[in-house]
């Protein structure tokens, strides 16, 4: 995929080679996979498969409530230069959503039961589903394009479905490593 990439910039450069887009080609084609290969190491501790419950259907839930409260109520552009259909209405129902999702998985199956931790873990979650998706957005900028492939349609690639469990994983294999103790 470099050597390709290279030559496709050779060519249109017509011999100069720019450095930082290909630095920003290569950062944008590793960063979900070094962060996706932690998924084995989460399903594999105890209660794994319910700590993955909770990172999809969190996520989803985060980004299904931005999607609808920007369309519902949404006026005011949340980092416009990064995602200019971004609300902060949307931000803030995706929020409350990953909030209430996660308190009620995080009791509903068992992984602790105190409502502070689950208020808290999806705050969290929900600070870094925005955060992912945003960074994801920037991406798409830096190259040029609106969507990051056509596979599922309506959506902007399958990065946009998994940008916000790629950077939230970083956050639930240590907090569920540390629930088992």
């Amino acid at each position: 995929a470099l050597t390709a990439y290279l030559a496709w910039q050779t060519r249109q450069a017509m011999g100069r080679i720019a450095l930082s887009h290909w630095v920003d080609t290569f950062v944008a084609s590793i960063y979900p996979g070094i962060f996706l290969a932690i998924i084995p190491a989460l399903r594999s501790i105890d209660k794994g498969f319910e700590w993955m419950v909770v990172l999809v259907a969190v996520c989803f839930a985060a980004d299904s409530g931005s999607y609808i409260g920007g369309q519902l109520i949404g006026k005011t552009p949340f980092f416009r230069s990064v995602s200019p259909n971004k609300t902060v209405e949307g931000a803030i129902t995706g929020l409350l959503l990953a909030i209430g999702t996660c308190l009620f998985l995080v009791i509903t199956l068992n992984l602790n039961d105190s409502l502070i931790f689950g208020i808290l873990l999806g705050f969290a979650m929900g600070i870094l589903c925005h955060f992912g998706d945003l960074v994801e957005s920037k991406l798409k900028r830096w190259g040029g394009v609106k969507d990051s492939g056509n596979v599922l349609p309506g959506h902007g690639g399958i990065l946009d479905r998994i940008d916000s469990i790629v950077f939230n994983l970083m956050l639930v294999y240590p907090v569920a490593l540390w629930s088992i103790q």
